[in-house]
């Protein structure tokens, strides 16, 4: 793990911590990142509704496939 210094608000740290259920700051500040770059993900994902060709042919395939399950 990395070591950086950065300031932060103190009510904003605290609201996170209790949010997150974190243990310490360190802990709240690493889950509150991991969401924002979750939450963007899924947000880049959510643009391409629609813009993607589904092959139904394949989907069907693998539903057949009993490797698969």
């Amino acid at each position: 793990m990395e070591r950086t210094t950065v300031t932060l608000p103190k009510a904003l740290v605290r609201k996170a911590q209790k949010a997150t259920r974190a243990k310490s700051q360190t802990q709240a500040v690493v889950i509150a990142l991991e969401e924002a770059i979750r939450m963007r993900k899924i947000s880049e994902l959510k643009k391409l509704a629609g813009q993607l060709k589904f092959d139904s042919d394949t989907a069907e395939r693998r539903h057949k496939d009993k490797r698969l399950g």
